[in-house]
């Protein structure tokens, strides 16, 4: 019912990711994600981009690609950090349960 209700009401704004990268809002970093292994499509906002990507005035041997390189793989390392800690812990669930189950 309560979803009923919700098409019902009319849309005041839309805002399109389009548009977020034409503004500038979102920066599309897609390509160099597949280059660093990450498979799905990776959008970072442009107050990101400013202050981990860009190359900070006054600062001499670094450039735009490799520092979102570093920021790709630092994500794509925490990610995995995170996918690790939450497969160890289903598995220890699991163990856990089948020793203590009534049923076994």
């Amino acid at each position: 019912m309560e979803q009923d209700r919700n098409l019902e009401q009319e849309l005041i704004y839309c805002y399109s990711r389009k548009q977020a990268l034409e503004d500038g809002i979102q920066v599309a970093v897609s390509e160099t994600a597949k280059e660093a292994g990450i498979r799905y499509p990776v959008f970072i906002t442009g107050t990101v981009y400013e202050r981990c990507v860009a190359v900070p005035d006054g600062v001499s041997g670094q450039d735009e690609a490799g520092r979102l390189w570093d920021v790709l793989t630092m994500f794509r390392w925490a990610a995995s950090k995170e996918h690790e800690h939450r497969s160890e812990e289903r598995r220890v669930g699991k163990e856990c349960r089948s020793r203590w189950s009534p049923y076994h």
